[in-house]
């Protein structure tokens, strides 16, 4: 059985659907040998073990055993093989290969994100999609060390989550609009939750986009990211 670093540099975006249980359609995020992410599906209980079947070419199914490693209601869940037989690993192989030669080449190379989130499971899902997409990505876990990092770091989009320990989010979106080297620096409000009021005191305070974290998966996250750069170039 390949390493956890082996089944990391296989992994490759893949835009797709798989079944799971033969009843609970999900779209797929990424796909490896060890597994997969998938995501808007209902979530299931982890360490459970459950049945993905793949759609093949020709109205063909191809069906294995994985366990739930992670399981998140708002973001999806991670999915890792199991049991698999040998003939198994090599149609495994083979979808991988066809997503890998199948995926576009980043477009964008050498942006820098700054994510300051203080759920390690919500910056590690939404910076592998952006990762992949060509991004440079550089994690805070809280205001405080976003602060800090601002001393070297010259971002060129900064994605705030709202609710933190230490200084709230708000509070560290007013502190960098009032930086001269950082007040032009979009910045995407990433929140779990929040009314009309608190989303127009945001965008008030020098926020470009407001994105609700239950409806916004990393594909959609990394699609508004390259818009706002996009336009901020033109």
């Amino acid at each position: 059985m390949k390493n956890i670093e082996q089944r990391r540099k296989k992994r490759r975006y893949c835009s797709g659907c798989v079944i799971l249980n033969n009843s609970i359609l999900c779209k797929t995020i990424d796909v490896s040998e060890g597994g997969l992410y998938v995501h808007a599906c209902s979530a299931l209980r982890e360490n459970s073990v459950i049945d993905v079947t793949f759609p093949l070419k020709n109205k063909k199914f191809f069906t294995v055993k994985a366990r739930v490693k992670h399981s998140h209601p708002d973001l999806g869940m991670g999915l890792q093989f199991i049991d698999l037989s040998d003939e198994q690993v090599v149609v495994i192989n083979k979808i991988v290969s066809i997503v890998e030669t199948k995926t576009k080449p980043a477009q964008i190379t050498s942006r820098k994100i700054l994510f300051i989130d203080d759920t390690t499971f919500n910056r590690q899902i939404h910076k592998s999609k952006l990762s992949m997409e060509g991004f440079s990505v550089i994690e805070a876990k809280d205001g405080l060390e976003a602060i800090k990092l601002m001393k070297t770091l010259n971002p060129d989009l900064i994605i705030l989550d709202i609710y933190m320990e230490k200084i709230d989010g708000l509070k560290i979106l007013r502190i960098l609009k009032s930086l001269p080297k950082l007040k032009d620096v979009p910045i995407i409000i990433f929140s779990s939750h929040g009314n009309q009021d608190f989303m127009n005191e945001a965008m008030n305070a020098g926020a470009d986009e407001f994105l609700f974290k239950m409806v916004t998966s990393p594909e959609k996250l990394t699609q508004r990211a390259k818009a706002i750069l996009a336009r901020e170039k033109g």
